[in-house]
């Protein structure tokens, strides 16, 4: 008998953050090889509602099994996506007051992944200001 994925299955690579008003943003590599997101409202811990999910990346941008990292930063304003593209270079996407996501400063940077690397994580201080730093590995 074949397997059946069931229909909300989320493929090979999901990252996820809360905002501070408990909301839940979650990004996961679908079957297909894009790259989607899918938002709660409330708190993920106390039965939060999902959206279902919009295409972030399309697939032809994004290299298969891709890890995935997220941070939210500037005061929780700004949300930021990494990912590994089909050269193996590291990749950002950042959603902000404009309410698109749009390809970030890193893509200038020409940063390379290692050939079927997995890891892949953002950190960030978050306060904003002067001494606000953001860090991809």
């Amino acid at each position: 008998m074949a397997a059946v994925l069931c229909s909300t299955y989320f493929g090979a690579s999901a990252t996820a953050v809360q905002l501070e008003s408990g909301d839940t943003r979650i990004y996961y590599q679908g079957a297909d090889g894009a790259i989607y997101n899918t938002s709660g409202v409330g708190s993920a811990v106390s039965g939060a509602n999902y959206s279902q999910g919009a295409v972030i990346v399309p697939a032809e941008k994004v290299r298969p099994n891709t890890p995935l990292a997220v941070i939210a930063y500037n005061g929780l304003s700004e949300i930021r996506l990494y990912f590994i593209d089909q050269n193996n270079q590291v990749r950002e996407v950042c959603y902000g007051s404009a309410g698109d996501f749009v390809p970030g400063a890193l893509d200038d940077m020409n940063y390379k992944a290692a050939p079927n690397s997995d890891l892949l994580y953002a950190v960030t201080n978050s306060n904003g200001g002067n001494q606000s730093w953001i860090s991809v590995c």
